[in-house]
C-alpha cells in the first residue's frame, strides 16, 4: 500500500467500526502504516466518562482521531479530508439518514480516493435488484453504480448476509431462546448467510492488508449459510429440549408490511423471505478460499 496519503480511515465506531478498528490495527501484514478514525468533535472533546474512555483506548492503540461528521460536515470539509487518505472504509450507515451513502460515495470519487471501501455489509444488492420491500437498497445500487463509472478509485464491496447476531436478536426475533421457539422466514428450506461481526472485521482487514486480484469488486463472506430449520435443529441441539417452529409464509410477511408499511424490520423481514440475494455457497466465499475459519451458527450457541 502507497504511504503518500497517510494509510488508513475508517469512518463510524460502533459495533461493526470497533470490529474493523481492532483486525485492522493488530493485523501481522499493518507494517506501521497509520490508522485514523472520523469521529465527531463532540465525541473526541466529551466530557462524558463512557467516551472518554472509549477515546483513551482509541489512543492507546496508536489510532489517529479525526474530527468530523458525514452528515452535517460540508462536501468541501469532508472532501479535504479524505483526500489526506489513501484508503476509506465506512462502517456507519444503518441509522443515517437517505442519501448519506451516495453522498459519501460522491466525495471520495470527488477526493480521488485510491482505495474504497463502502457501507455495503450485508445482502446482494444486485440479485435482489431494484423496488424489493427495502427501499434503503436502491441506494446501495445507485453507489455501485457510481463506483463502476470511474476509473481512479479501486473499491471492494463486502457481501457478508445477515450479521450471525441477529438470528439471535430479541427485536429481530427468528430465534426466541427465552421462550425456545424457532421462526422461519418464509420456508423451513429457506436459506440464509450469516458472518459475525468480528469475522468482518477480521476479513476486512485480510483484503485491506493482503488484496490480490480476486479483491476488487464484490467480495462474498459467510460464516455459514443456514436453512432455518437447520437452525431450529440446531437450537435444539445446544438446548437439549424441543422448540416450537413458527412458519412466517411471505404473504403473511407482506400482510403485515402493507399494514405497517414503514417499518423498517418488516421490510428485512420480507426481503429475507423472498430469498434472492440472501445466501450463497461457503465455497465463494474469500474466507473459504483463504482458509480462514469463521463462526458458526452452533459455535455462537455454545458460546
Amino acid at each position: 500500500m502507497s504511504t503518500e496519503r497517510s494509510g488508513v480511515l475508517i469512518v463510524g465506531a460502533g459495533e461493526l467500526g470497533q470490529a474493523v478498528v481492532s483486525s485492522i490495527v493488530s493485523h501481522p501484514s499493518r507494517n506501521g502504516i497509520p490508522v485514523s478514525l472520523l469521529l465527531r468533535q463532540g465525541t473526541i472533546t466529551s466530557q462524558d466518562s463512557a467516551k472518554q474512555t472509549q477515546v483513551s483506548q482509541y489512543r492507546n492503540l496508536g489510532i489517529n482521531l479525526v474530527p468530523g461528521d458525514v452528515v452535517s460536515d460540508s462536501v468541501e470539509d469532508l472532501v479535504s479530508t479524505f483526500r489526506s487518505f489513501h484508503t476509506i472504509i465506512i462502517c456507519t450507515g444503518m441509522w443515517l439518514p437517505r442519501g448519506t451513502q451516495r453522498r459519501i460515495a460522491q466525495m471520495v470519487l470527488a477526493a480521488e480516493t485510491p482505495r474504497f471501501f463502502p457501507w455495503q455489509f450485508g445482502l446482494d444488492f444486485e440479485a435482489i435488484g431494484h423496488g424489493s420491500a427495502q427501499d434503503l437498497f436502491d441506494e446501495q445500487l445507485e453507489v455501485r453504480a457510481l463506483l463502476r463509472g470511474q476509473q481512479k478509485t479501486d473499491w471492494t464491496i463486502f457481501s457478508t448476509g445477515m450479521f450471525l447476531d441477529y438470528l439471535f436478536d430479541r427485536d429481530f426475533n427468528i430465534v426466541d431462546r427465552t421462550n425456545s421457539v424457532v421462526h422461519a422466514l418464509n420456508d423451513w428450506t429457506t436459506e440464509v448467510t450469516v458472518t459475525s461481526v468480528m469475522d468482518i472485521g477480521r476479513i476486512v482487514a485480510e483484503v485491506l492488508w493482503c488484496p490480490d486480484k480476486t479483491t476488487s469488486g464484490i467480495v462474498y463472506v459467510a460464516g455459514e449459510t443456514i436453512s432455518y430449520g437447520r437452525l431450529a435443529d440446531e437450537v435444539e441441539r445446544a438446548e437439549g429440549r424441543k422448540v416450537k417452529r413458527e412458519r412466517w409464509s411471505l404473504e403473511l410477511l407482506q400482510e403485515r408490511l402493507e399494514k405497517d408499511p414503514v417499518n423498517h424490520l418488516k421490510k428485512y423481514y420480507c426481503v429475507f423471505a423472498a430469498g434472492r440475494g440472501v445466501a450463497w455457497p461457503i465455497e465463494q466465499t474469500i474466507n473459504y478460499k483463504r482458509g480462514i475459519t469463521c463462526e458458526t451458527v452452533k459455535d455462537y450457541l455454545r458460546r
